[in-house]
């Protein structure tokens, strides 16, 4: 009977060894590979979503007194108007009352600048309302930023914001806090 010689039983049996510890290092390596590839398809699919933002809810209607009389930019019609502002949900209305004559003002100049023809239509009533509502919102974020200079650089993010909310179809103003403007009352005569 012919013996192997020592060295090459020792080099078989290495070899043995070698394989035997590839195929325990290989389950190891998979279950690797599947918990840091898993765990990068939930990372990547965490930073899809969006934020969840506050939702804006409608709150208290206040109306500016006194009503308005004035003349369209023809200068032969004028407008008698009672006008109303919707606000967000949490505004005060004690700011409002300290805005009111530059609120006032501000509807006075929007309305004086109108022809007959442009806010005789449903459609340009509607162009009326949105220019009121953003011009009014633009008067009152200015007055709190006065107040309070901190909120000054989160200016950026409020227009970002109010450009994704576009609000709901019948809003007048997609961002606050005036969110809706009604018109009580809306007489136009010619003299």
């Amino acid at each position: 009977m012919w013996k192997k010689p020592y060295g090459c039983c020792m080099s078989e049996n290495k070899e043995q060894e070698a394989k035997s510890k590839k195929k325990s290092k290989l389950p190891v390596i998979i279950a690797i590979v599947a918990i840091l590839g898993g765990g990068g398809f939930f990372m990547m699919k965490g930073k899809g979503k969006k934020e969840e933002k506050p939702a804006i809810t409608l709150g208290a209607i206040e109306t500016v007194e006194p009503e308005f009389l004035v003349n369209l930019s023809n200068g032969t019609t004028y407008l008698r108007t009672q006008v109303a502002l919707q606000f967000q949900e949490g505004f005060k209305k004690e700011d409002l009352d300290k805005n009111m004559p530059a609120v006032q003002d501000v509807i006075t100049s929007i309305l004086s600048s109108k022809s007959p023809s442009s806010i005789r239509t449903l459609e340009g009533k509607k162009k009326l309302k949105a220019e009121i509502a953003s011009k009014v919102n633009a008067l009152l974020a200015t007055e709190k930023h006065e107040e309070d200079p901190a909120d000054s650089k989160d200016k950026k993010k409020k227009k970002d914001k109010e450009e994704e909310h576009e609000g709901e179809p019948d809003w007048d103003s997609g961002s606050g806090p005036c969110l809706k403007i009604f018109f009580i009352s809306f007489v136009m005569q010619s003299t």
